[in-house]
């Protein structure tokens, strides 16, 4: 490297400091416009106004290779990069589309190809956050290593200033006459940093907060041309789900964070009002990835400069905090212990048929010797009154007969939380006898509600990922060190990682979540912990608990089933709500994965024993409760794009089928499953209409895979010259009269002519009437059927529709019989 610009760069370095103190001064008491300026006329007084520019490329290995090339060769990276040889201040960018460390004289390699791929060029399951690649881990670590300041940008926004003056609000509930959101709206403007458009982003290598701003923007790039990007203030509760229970003096000693936004420039985010209470603090920027400040560090204790020492106290409550690469068991442990004293609402008497399971019993496992035997763990009966943990995990591709790292590291996880006996699907269930399997499966519900504590594996794809910080170290937290203090970056919030973890799409997991009643969750980041009443993670204060989600299945629906404990004493007033609580549960278990067709019960059948124990005491058929229920007969598949994008089909494709089970049954279809229109929802749900229902089916009987039941037929014909209208015919197969209406293919509702011309023998699940008002008559109507093929005597399912039917349906002249499905 030329020795002038080595000599710059040095020189650079040594002056910034005293500037900075100098600057950081008289910040107290100037405006955030002067405070600019100062520093720019001190910069031209020292004649250090910009870096060097960067020179021409002379060949050099460092300046024609990338950072994965000079990784490979440590002895030539020693000689070019020796710590009294540092490079050129922003002469090397840190690219968010490559990943890699480029010289700023040189564009991006993809962005000139064009071969870079965005968030919105990819299939749905890949936009997700993805955890940070080894490669990544490598060069933030490398660089850290070198000489670094902050770039010209970064000492303008000046992070430091940001995290002392920045009030951004306690509450997002803003009201128009007290003047909140117009000091928000000035706040914003101080305090946001607009990264510009992304293609023209320069991420200076050798400075220390472009490297915290690489560490937390997607590594799954956004479009190049995205210019919606900002560095924003935000508080720390904002974080957590139902921050509105937080107490109000605590929420305004929240501790500063900040992270991205995506909804658009500085202007754009203030231009949304959120009058509301209905969306009040669930932004995007809060639950990703954030840099924070690290209060209790000594040098901020330490620190003499106006307000920096009383931040440590006065804004420190929910701030995040210094992971170390292995869990601390003690502390999981710990709250473990507390709520197993204290929560009596996460406490469950042990039933009976508990006694048939089987265990591992850690005790007789030396660990340290694991991976030299590899073999099968000690099995034993299950002790009365044992208190035991359960793992949940994704099997991926690992075979039955392999013990892979997730079961290693649960062992281990197991006995350092002080619990003997450890439940595994893999060893305690014979997985070679399908009896000891099915007598399994009915209790599955009770082996996950009585564990004292289920260990969940959010990292990786199968079961040879681990439990990361057990026997392997998490991500590392980037540390920085700006003006003496310490900022480091902070990972999702713990729910976002459970909701976009490869765990949170398999089928089986679903139920082992659900009825957990306490749940500690290994990301490859961070350890959460959950129970029925409050939750916490490692990544943030030790005294930072906040009220449990109550805004996914998985977490209500253990308190909702304990809710009905007395169901005879409270049939009539529950009986919608429990309805509600089945639906809600396909519904989502539909919308996952399963490696195998034949389960597609199996997988749920946790789920359906307790709803049965405590809310269907008359079960399910094939998953359905149809003698409590008949009209749940009339679900329907969901449309591509309806459920965060993981439907398992396209619009213009039919649900594949599954053989093994009956047609009239959605564990018999492939697809996402959903219950809307019927009237069992529209006349009891948040948008309850006046509707009148009949000509529904009855529930008759169910003998192996075939239905019985007492409903409406009805013959029509379907024309789709313009419109799919549907027309009745007489005796001699001729269509008669005008339409009766419009005909919709309920699983495909958009796609124009869905259902196809020609005759169709329908099975009415009921007709709606609806009135407008009080006193006028119920016109409009809407009738769902099944759409059958037969076979003789027996009919299946071909699919679900719905007639909009203007002119009066009964002129098809529907006809009640008894119909055996299959």
């Amino acid at each position: 490297m030329p020795s002038e610009y080595r000599d710059s760069w040095l020189s650079n370095a040594f002056v910034f400091w005293p500037l900075d103190w100098i600057v950081l001064v008289f910040s107290s008491f100037l405006p955030h416009q002067l405070i600019h300026r100062l520093r720019k006329h001190l910069l031209q007084l020292f004649g250090q106004l910009d870096a060097p520019s960067q020179p021409a490329h002379d060949g050099s290995p460092h300046t024609t290779e990338t950072l994965k090339d000079l990784l490979s060769q440590p002895a030539e990276i020693a000689r070019e990069y020796a710590s009294d040889t540092p490079p050129p201040r922003e002469a090397y960018r840190l690219c968010i589309f490559c990943r890699n460390v480029e010289p700023t004289s040189k564009p991006c390699p993809k962005l000139e190809t064009g071969s870079t791929k965005s968030v919105l060029d990819l299939p749905p399951k890949m936009k997700e956050d993805v955890p940070l690649s080894a490669a990544d881990e490598t060069l933030l670590t490398w660089l850290q290593t070198q000489p670094s300041a902050l770039c010209t940008r970064c000492r303008s926004y000046d992070p430091i200033k940001v995290f002392k003056f920045a009030e951004p609000p306690d509450t997002y509930e803003f009201t128009r006459d007290d003047g909140s959101l117009e000091a928000y709206t000035q706040d914003m403007r101080l305090h946001a940093l607009e990264l510009g458009e992304l293609r023209h982003l320069t991420l200076s290598a050798s400075c220390q907060f472009c490297r915290l701003i690489y560490r937390i923007l997607p590594s799954t790039p956004l479009p190049p041309t995205y210019k919606g990007v900002s560095i924003i203030p935000f508080r720390a509760h904002h974080r957590f789900p139902n921050w509105e229970q937080f107490p109000l003096q605590t929420r305004t000693r929240s501790a500063i964070l900040l992270g991205l936004s995506f909804a658009g420039t500085v202007e754009d985010i203030i231009t949304r009002r959120h009058y509301s209470s209905s969306n009040a603090g669930h932004f995007g920027n809060t639950v990703g990835p954030a840099i924070a400040l690290a209060v209790e560090d000594p040098a901020v204790k330490r620190k003499r400069v106006k307000g920096i020492r009383a931040l440590a106290t006065s804004r420190s409550k929910y701030n995040g905090r210094l992971v170390e690469p292995l869990i601390d068991f003690e502390s999981a442990k710990e709250q473990l212990d507390f709520c197993m004293k204290h929560h009596q609402a996460c406490n469950t008497t042990i039933p009976d048929e508990l006694h048939n399971i089987k265990l591992i019993d850690v005790s007789m496992i030396d660990v340290s010797m694991m991976d030299l035997l590899k073999k099968p763990p000690t099995i034993v009966p299950y002790p009365r009154g044992c208190h035991y943990a359960a793992l949940s995990y994704s099997w991926g591709r690992t075979g039955v007969d392999e013990q892979a790292r997730t079961i290693d590291d649960g062992i281990i996880a197991t006995k350092k939380l002080g619990l003997r006996y450890l439940w595994i699907d893999r060893y305690c269930v014979d997985q070679q006898d399908r009896e000891d399997k099915v007598r399994q499966f009915a209790i599955m519900d009770l082996i996950y509600q009585c564990a004292d504590v289920t260990l969940i594996a959010l990292a990786g794809d199968d079961s040879n990922a681990g439990l990361r910080g057990v026997s392997q170290p998490r991500e590392i937290q980037l540390k920085e060190t700006i003006n003496d203090l310490t900022l480091f970056t902070l990972p999702p919030q713990a729910d976002f990682e459970r909701q976009f973890s490869k765990w949170n799409t398999r089928a089986w997991t679903m139920q082992e979540g659900m009825l957990s009643r306490r749940k500690i969750y290994f990301s490859s980041r961070q350890v959460g912990f959950s129970c029925q009443l409050f939750s916490s993670s490692d990544a943030h204060d030790s005294d930072c608990f906040f009220p449990s989600s109550i805004g996914h299945p998985s977490d209500s629906f253990y308190a909702s089933i304990n809710s009905f404990r007395h169901l005879h004493e409270q049939a009539d007033v529950m009986e919608i709500r429990r309805a509600f609580l089945y639906m809600d549960v396909v519904t989502n278990y539909t919308q996952r994965e399963m490696s195998y067709a034949s389960d597609s019960l199996h997988a749920c059948q946790g789920m359906l024993s307790a709803l049965q124990r405590r809310m269907f005491p008359l079960g399910f058929e094939w998953g359905l409760p149809l003698r409590d229920f008949p009209i749940t007969l009339g679900w329907t598949h969901v449309p591509d794009d309806w459920h965060n994008g993981k439907a398992l089909y396209h619009e213009h494709q039919a649900p594949g089928r599954r053989h093994d089970f009956p047609s009239w049954s959605w564990c018999g279809w492939e697809g996402n499953v959903q219950f809307s229109g019927l009237s069992l929802l529209i006349s009891h749900g948040p948008r309850k209409r006046d509707i009148l229902s009949d000509l529904e089916l009855q529930f008759v009987s169910v003998q192996d895979k075939t239905l019985t039941v007492n409903a409406w037929l009805v013959d029509l014909e379907v024309r789709t010259d313009a419109f799919s209208q549907a027309f009745a015919y007489d005796s001699a197969q001729h269509a008669k009269g005008p339409p009766l209406g419009m005909v919709r293919d309920r699983a495909r509702p958009s796609v124009q002519n869905a259902v196809p011309s020609g005759k169709y023998s329908c099975l009415v699940i009921e007709r709606q009437k609806e009135r407008k008002g009080r006193n006028a008559h119920y016109s409009a109507q809407t009738v769902h059927l099944i759409v059958l093929d037969w076979e003789g005597e027996v009919a299946t399912r071909r699919t679900s529709i719905t007639l909009f039917a203007d002119a009066g349906f009964m002129v098809a002249q529907p006809r009640q019989r008894l119909v055996r499905l299959q």
